[in-house]
């Protein structure tokens, strides 16, 4: 059982923390005050530049990155959500701000782009079973993505809510497909192709490390960051990302 005093040192920190805000004293949104930040085009800059450079390139096989101009790039944004049908989507822009071409089928393109978003659990859905890491466990179909860098040259981007384990479409037989890796945490289409086509020059860090295997995820220490786990856990390392030269 959890000491009761330990409880209660934490929720006096919580509340403390909201009584420095003034959440008590004054809990409602200033209209007016909203009105000015919505929308507000020097926060909407600082907003565009702070997703870009949070984004963190960590493979770039014979610098295949930045994509050269005038390339046929496959775009796939693959969001899936679980228990619910493939949200796969081919990206057509209505407008190209970027000098590569998109093309509708892997066969056109001279380069595949393919952006998965995996889908975990929320955290109010937890009902305590087992957390896995793996792409397969968390609605990615491996077996469709690992097809479609087999085509071409493929950048593949993971959007990093979780320290995911990709060695299911990522490792030593199948990582000859990937021109690129990178890394992404919530960002716009825009701010990854400015990094792929090199508009903006990829500066991010990664803030954790992601295991290297499902085993070593379900093996790791409690309660000690992964790049203190041995040389035999880490694929990606906490701190770790590339620059264009």
């Amino acid at each position: 059982m959890v000491d009761i005093k330990l409880v209660d040192n934490s929720v006096y920190r919580l509340l403390m923390e909201k009584f420095e805000l003034g959440l008590f004293e004054n809990p409602y949104v200033d209209e007016n005050k909203a009105v000015a930040f919505v929308g507000n085009p020097a926060l909407q800059a600082k907003a565009d530049l702070a997703m870009r450079k949070s984004i963190v390139l960590l493979r770039n096989e014979n610098k295949a990155l930045p994509i050269k101009q005038k390339t046929k790039v496959y775009f796939e944004t693959y969001f899936q959500k679980r228990g619910a049908p493939s949200a796969s989507n081919v990206f057509q822009p209505l407008k190209n701000n970027h000098d590569i071409e998109f093309v509708k089928t892997p066969e056109e393109a001279d380069m595949i782009l393919v952006w998965i978003t995996p889908g975990s659990k929320s955290l109010f859905e937890s009902n305590g079973s087992p957390i896995y890491l793996s792409l397969s466990k968390n609605a990615v179909d491996i077996n469709y993505i690992n097809a479609l860098a087999a085509k071409k040259p493929t950048i593949l981007a993971v959007n990093y809510t979780n320290p995911w384990v990709i060695d299911e479409i990522y490792n030593e037989q199948t990582k000859k497909h990937f021109a690129g890796v990178l890394a992404t945490f919530g960002t716009t289409t825009d701010a990854l192709l400015d990094i792929i086509t090199g508009k903006f020059k990829p500066s991010g860090k990664m803030p954790f490390t992601t295991p290297i295997s499902e085993d070593q995820a379900q093996q790791q220490l409690s309660d000690v960051p992964g790049y203190l786990k041995g040389k035999q856990y880490g694929l990606f390392w906490y701190d770790e990302g590339l620059q264009y030269k």
